[in-house]
């Protein structure tokens, strides 16, 4: 169920929305008796006293005042209606609006620091990873070739271990930050999960009893207890190649931990 608007607050809001309202002051003849007439409010009584303290309204009280020549009616507009019944509308209480509550801000998160390195990974299925940390600036090929010829002696130790070195021989190269989005952690302890994640994965798919990890880099990053594989920990491969004769000592640890 809906209430009645009350006289005064409909023609306010008529009056917002930028319509007129007209209605007849006095009876038509022959016209049904108008509820609208009986409700509005007496403006020959109203209008004198809104004038007085209004000097605005001095103008319209003689249009308010009476009715035509002739008996006619007299049509007023909604302006002058409500100019009437401001005292009404003054008196309405109207609700305080509400305040958006303040939401609080996030925390700020530090960023640490960005760290950057690569890792070169050396693997063959079933028998070993060398993860390897030599600086960009060392020669490539001689890097690969005794990283290959490392796994080669390392698959003459290993009985249970049959296949070709050149065949299966898988290499990658890991590079961090692996993006470039600001927003996204790229210090230390991230690189850490991200690389030791990174060997687990391929440690676990291949089966692969023992990790070598070769350089300072490599032991910082990739340093850790992986499931069913040994780990050791050398030299990077670049160093190996300065100092040829320190070969010795590496192969020397690989024998004593078969």
């Amino acid at each position: 169920m809906f209430t009645v608007l009350p006289e005064a607050r409909r023609l306010a809001f008529l009056d917002v929305m930028g319509v007129d309202s007209y209605f007849p002051k006095l009876q038509l003849p022959g016209a049904k008796p108008s509820v609208l007439c009986e409700t509005l409010p007496d403006f020959d009584a109203i209008a004198p006293e809104r004038a007085a303290a209004d000097p605005r309204q001095q103008s319209a009280v003689p249009a308010q005042g009476g009715a035509q020549q002739g008996g006619g009616p007299v049509q007023t507009t909604g302006h002058e209606a409500l100019r009437a019944l401001m005292p009404e509308i003054e008196g309405i209480e109207r609700p305080a609006a509400k305040k958006p509550a303040a939401v609080p801000a996030a925390p700020a998160v530090a960023k640490t620091d960005i760290v950057r390195f690569n890792l070169r990974f050396f693997q063959v299925p079933g028998l070993a990873m060398i993860v390897d940390s030599s600086p960009d600036s060392a020669p490539e090929s001689p890097i690969q070739r005794l990283a290959a010829n490392l796994l080669l002696a390392l698959s003459d130790l290993n009985a249970n271990w049959d296949g070709a070195i050149k065949t299966n021989l898988q290499q990658h190269l890991f590079r961090w930050p692996v993006v470039g989005n600001v927003q996204v952690e790229q210090g230390e302890v991230a690189a850490k999960e991200a690389v030791t994640a990174s060997v687990t994965a391929n440690q676990e798919r291949h089966n692969i009893p023992l990790v070598l990890l070769m350089g300072e880099q490599a032991v910082q990053y990739a340093g850790g207890e992986y499931s069913e594989a040994k780990v050791l920990t050398a030299d990077s491969l670049s160093d190996y190649l300065i100092n040829p004769l320190t070969k010795r000592e590496l192969w020397q640890k690989l024998l004593a931990n078969q």
